[in-house]
């Protein structure tokens, strides 16, 4: 299991990974990375998740979550998060951390320990919610879907002169986040994926 690199920045999926749909296929899971704070730009990782698990008929879709929200983050977030995660599909949370100590450096290490308090006493309820939510999610394939321009990405992409591809980029974006926002779910299809139907 794993994610990739940025997986709400299409751009940066395609620099770092070349093709990252056929990357992700080669997990035995999909999964995404839900870090530093819970933004509308999580709604591009959680479907690109979605999409990877459909597409490759993935059994599960992992989020590792939490990890550099900060000791400051109020443990009432944990439970926000945990609603979120599964209204996106999420069906395994990896908690970042639990650090057993965060003596010396691992303080510092995307904190929160969620380990620690005030969080370790509030893992069971943050656990017991996400399951309660999750006990009722079934994968639908979507009314909606949205190209996720690979080979267009390839075509335009000039490491001296990134703003072609950069534009196509965030059109896939904003339309990703201008649907989530309205309440349009949707996967993402792609070239292979079209092909193939």
């Amino acid at each position: 299991i794993g994610h990739l690199l940025e997986e709400e920045d299409p751009l940066n999926l395609i620099k770092s990974q070349g093709d990252p749909f056929a990357a992700a296929s080669h997990f035995d899971w999909a999964g995404y990375d839900l870090i530093s704070a819970l933004t509308e730009h999580h709604n591009v990782s959680a479907a690109f998740a979605r999409s990877v698990a459909e597409i490759y008929t993935k059994p599960e879709i992992m989020t590792e979550a939490m990890g550099g929200f900060g000791w400051e983050m109020p443990p009432e977030k944990m439970l926000e998060v945990a609603n979120w995660l599964a209204s996106q599909g999420t069906s395994v949370v990896v908690p970042h951390a639990l650090f057993y100590s965060v003596r010396g450096d691992r303080k510092h290490e995307s904190p929160p320990s969620l380990m620690e308090e005030p969080y370790w006493s509030r893992f069971g309820e943050f656990s017991k919610t996400f399951s309660q939510r999750g006990e009722n999610r079934e994968r639908e394939n979507k009314d909606r879907a949205i190209y996720y321009p690979t080979r267009a990405l390839w075509a335009t992409y000039n490491p001296a002169d990134e703003r072609a591809a950069r534009r196509i980029s965030e059109t896939v974006r904003r339309f990703s986040l201008e649907s989530a926002k309205v309440g349009i779910e949707f996967d993402y299809v792609t070239d292979g994926s079209i092909a193939e139907a």
